[in-house]
């Protein structure tokens, strides 16, 4: 009878943490949309570089604790498929390209979720990032890996398993934790990074730093498409004030996307 309590208790409590439905996780991504715009306003109206950086740094941070404390709740027991393609948590089935596409969109990147979905784990990362926020762990063992996830610092990333798998990395003080779509758990599951089974068994670990570049943030800011598999301009430079001469710029290529200009 005891243990009956406890596991009442227990279960109580784990689901009360997470999302608690569908109309829940609609609001939540209307907020984050409406927030997005109020962040683009103070960006604009920065009148210093300082300020700027200021406004980027919450916006950073702002799209971490909108991955961690809101949106995957929301997804923990959704059902896995391996053609799952459902666009709502804990209704259908969702793969893992699905389950990142999903979420990427829902969090205001500007992409085709379902052309995402569809792309390799790798054209996934390039995607959202320039290669050189990409790091490549390949053949390596799980203890080295491990290290390396605690050199990299305190974010949030994408990690791609050889070409069949890709989830999100959260690394904080607390941990490392891997949030995917797995079948080994028949659905999306947190776990703990270092225990991950799946990691373990991949061969090619690649992770990219979301977050790192201001490109990227930029272009979420500015609700600019991104390009599916594309290999990205590294970083945009701000539009030089009316006072000053513009710089000559580096020439780009059509297949690097377009500038992001805020």
């Amino acid at each position: 009878m005891k243990h009956t309590i406890y596991l009442i208790l227990f279960l109580s409590l784990t689901f009360s943490s997470c999302g608690t439905g569908t109309a829940d996780y609609q609001q939540t991504v209307a907020d984050n949309a409406t927030y997005t715009r109020e962040l683009l306003q103070s960006y604009r109206a920065a009148e210093s570089e300082e300020q700027k950086k200021s406004v980027l740094l919450k916006t950073r941070n702002h799209i971490y604790n909108l991955f961690s404390d809101q949106l995957f709740s929301y997804w923990y027991g959704t059902k896995y498929g391996a053609q799952g393609n459902t666009n709502l948590p804990r209704t259908g089935e969702t793969s893992p390209t699905n389950f990142v596409a999903t979420l990427m969109q829902d969090a205001n990147f500007n992409v085709d979720r379902v052309a995402l979905a569809q792309q390799s784990p790798q054209n996934m990362l390039l995607t959202f990032c320039d290669k050189k926020y990409i790091r490549q762990y390949n053949n390596e063992s799980m203890d080295d890996f491990v290290q390396h996830l605690h050199e990299i610092g305190t974010g949030l990333y994408l990690l791609a398993l050889d070409d069949t798998n890709i989830g999100f990395l959260t690394i904080n003080s607390c941990g490392t934790r891997f949030v995917h779509a797995s079948p080994t758990f028949s659905g999306v599951k947190n776990e703990d990074a270092a225990l991950s089974d799946v990691i373990r068994d991949a061969k090619k670990r690649s992770i990219a730093m979301l977050l790192d570049s201001d490109w990227t943030v930029r272009k979420w800011l500015a609700n600019d498409a991104f390009t599916v598999g594309a290999q990205p301009t590294p970083s945009i430079t701000p539009p030089p004030a009316t006072n000053q001469e513009p710089q000559p710029q580096e020439p780009q290529k059509s297949t690097k996307g377009k500038r992001t200009e805020l």
